[in-house]
C-alpha cells in the first residue's frame, strides 16, 4: 500500500522533534544519543535513539511504522507511526 502524502509528512516532522529533542537531551545529559535504525519485513520501520548502549535506555521511536501490526509490534517502546 502506497504511503500518501500526509503520512510522509507526519513521519518527517516526527523524526525533525525527535530530532530536536534528544539534541537538547544530549546537551542537558553531557552524552550523546546512539541511533539505531530498524524496519519490517512487513513494511514500515523507524529510528530509535539510546543514550547509552550498555544501559539501552531508549529515548524513543519515531518513524514510518506502517502496516497491520503498528510498530515494531513490541520493539523498543515503538508506537504506530508517533514517537514513544
Amino acid at each position: 500500500m502506497p504511503e500518501s502524502a500526509f503520512f510522509r509528512e507526519t513521519s518527517e516532522r516526527l523524526r525533525a522533534l525527535q530530532e530536536q529533542l534528544c539534541a537538547g537531551l544530549s546537551r542537558a545529559d553531557g552524552r550523546p544519543f546512539g541511533r539505531d535504525e530498524w524496519s519490517r519485513a512487513e513494511g514500515g520501520g523507524g529510528v530509535t535513539r539510546v543514550i547509552d548502549e550498555a544501559r539501552r535506555d531508549v529515548a524513543g521511536a519515531a518513524g514510518g511504522a506502517s502496516g497491520a501490526g503498528g510498530a515494531a509490534d513490541g520493539a523498543a517502546g515503538g508506537v504506530a507511526g508517533g514517537v514513544a
